[in-house]
């Protein structure tokens, strides 16, 4: 917002935040967000003959698999959330908070855990074995590529309903009732009416969908492997991993990977800056009549199918194993037990000290994420600038590109000889990823808090002569603290079962919740595995819902007051 509606901002009232060093703060987004982009750019700048070399038939193959994967995942996403919003929609449920918190769960499991519950429950002797032996034929179709698009689409189609649920309902309380007044058929409604609003929201959420495919390590590394589909991801990985290591064509797939990710947004950027529909949010909304009984009968069956896919199968298919005591004895009453979890809780235990080391480690990277992103926050909104911008710019960076480029970056930049120190190999460089990683989660919330407060309330708090600090403490952070919480519980929960960071940054010996879990995968010991996934998994699900909850509590009282 322009300098001159604050009129009072610029005197003293505000000398703190003028005391902030704007160069010095564009100089740490910098060295976080953009000298890791850099380092790969650099490394991978070199010309000669391992261009040449880096397009090998298996190099090409992993691109085209790639743009097959995210593809195919964006429009199951589409196809999925669609039908989901229609859903909510039908059953007047679509604008309830409860139900807008339900639907981000399967968002809320990390991929990596979905395919391991997924796998778990279409093994051959698996539990949809047991549970339905008519449709043990199914096995041989999931384990192919549809398997894991089907895996990865249940996990991020709430990308995109979310963006679809808000243009449902104002079509169908806004646009679509004149509509049918006049005798539009059905099919011309759809063409003409439903398809012209959706389509740049839905697009928008969709390249979204289609980056965070192409950039996924988590799901394409358990189950791609398994079917034998790579991706760039898991080939990076793979250069950085297997001997002969050479960093050099990993960081030019990560070029190329950036490349795609780039393409992608511009052509979405030009087909938004083209498209300039205008929804007319002002006109009185029409009376809708209830939906039929039939109606709402195929609305709460396709609830029931995606919640069931997404939710029930995977995490229940880990709760059940992390309750076997023998394995290989199956899910029988006498087999259950809850000894996996006591191992959890034991000091001397591989994984309590990798749900401890998660939670210290956690902790950390959401704290020093919120410290920065209020401090951005405060300089972008009471002295905002050219300079500020850019700031600003670099600090939401990382949600436009993979965390595989991002790590290998990481690795690249500390590394460098002229450095005077580096963080490499201690548990900092964790809290670093995480940070830069995770960033853009709590900078949009806390920026939003921020710059939803009128610029009044300094103003009125100055005239009843508030000093600064009481101000701050008092008024300010009050209102900021919704907006505060929410981002740090997003940087504190994704950062507890984050894979990419660990799997590339984790130094020797260390050993996180997603590392110790993939490791127990890859050994076969998938109940001690389970169980960790299972508590990981509560206390991030009770995390968000009681985030949610105060939060909701507190606008209503905000709208009181």
């Amino acid at each position: 917002m322009p300098r001159q509606d604050f009129p009072s901002w610029r005197g003293g009232s505000v000398a703190p935040v003028r005391a902030l060093p704007r160069p010095l703060l564009l100089l740490v987004f910098l060295i976080l967000m953009a000298a890791p982009v850099l380092a790969v750019l650099a490394q991978a700048a070199p010309l000669g003959d391992r261009w040449v070399r880096l397009f090998t038939p298996d190099t090409l193959q992993a691109l085209r698999d790639t743009l097959v994967l995210g593809g195919l995942v964006s429009a199951l996403s589409a196809v999925l959330a669609i039908l989901a919003a229609w859903a909510l929609s039908a059953l007047d449920v679509a604008q309830h908070p409860i139900a807008r918190v339900l639907s981000l769960v399967p968002f809320m499991g990390p991929p990596y855990l979905m395919s391991m519950g997924w796998i778990m429950f279409m093994d051959p002797n698996g539990y949809l074995d047991h549970l339905v032996p008519a449709l043990s034929g199914l096995g041989p179709a999931f384990f192919s590529l549809w398997g894991l698009v089907l895996i990865m689409a249940l996990h991020l189609f709430p990308i995109s309903l979310l963006a679809t649920l808000q243009v449902i309902e104002m079509v169908r309380t806004r646009y679509d009732p004149p509509a049918r007044t006049h005798g539009a058929p059905l099919w011309y409604r759809v063409v003409r009416v439903w398809l012209p609003v959706m389509a740049p929201g839905l697009l928008g959420a969709t390249v979204l969908v289609f980056v965070k495919t192409i950039g996924e390590f988590g799901a394409p590394l358990v189950f791609g492997s398994m079917v034998r589909f790579p991706v760039l991801t898991t080939a990076i990985y793979l250069k950085m991993t297997n001997w002969p290591i050479d960093f050099g064509v990993a960081a030019q797939l990560s070029t190329l990977l950036l490349a795609v990710v780039f393409l992608v947004w511009f052509g979405n950027d030009l087909y938004q800056r083209r498209t300039r529909l205008v929804l007319d949010s002002g006109s009185a909304a029409h009376r809708l009549a209830r939906p039929g009984t039939a109606a709402r009968w195929l609305a709460g069956v396709i609830v029931g199918v995606i919640a069931v896919a997404s939710v029930v199968i995977p995490m229940g298919s880990l709760l059940v194993t992390s309750l076997l005591r023998i394995e290989g004895d199956g899910a029988t009453l006498a087999n259950l037990s809850i000894v996996h979890y006591l191992d959890i809780f034991r000091p001397s235990g591989g994984a309590g000290q990798a749900l401890f080391s998660s939670l210290r480690l956690a902790l950390i990277a959401a704290s020093a994420a919120l410290v920065l992103s209020l401090f951005l926050a405060l300089v972008a909104r009471f002295l905002p600038s050219r300079l500020v911008r850019w700031t600003e710019w670099l600090g939401l960076l990382p949600n436009a590109i993979p965390d595989v480029l991002l790590a290998i970056g990481l690795i690249l930049f500390w590394n460098a000889r002229w450095l005077p120190f580096t963080p490499y190999d201690t548990n900092g460089m964790l809290v670093i990823g995480f940070v830069i990683v995770l960033f853009p989660f709590c900078f949009t919330y806390v920026r939003a808090a921020l710059f939803r407060l009128p610029p009044t309330t300094w103003d009125a708090a100055r005239a009843h002569q508030g000093g600064t600090w009481l101000i701050a403490r008092r008024i300010m952070l009050p209102l900021l603290a919704p907006g505060m919480v929410a981002g740090w519980t997003m940087v504190f929960a994704v950062s507890m079962r984050d894979l990419v960071v660990p799997m590339l940054l984790s130094p020797p010996n260390a050993t996180l919740v997603s590392t110790y879990i993939y490791g127990q995968y890859t050994q076969g010991s998938m109940p001690d595995a389970a169980a960790l996934a299972v508590v990981t998994l509560l206390v991030t699900v009770l995390l968000l819902a009681i985030v949610q909850w105060w939060s909701l509590r507190a606008r209503m009282r905000g709208a009181i007051l």
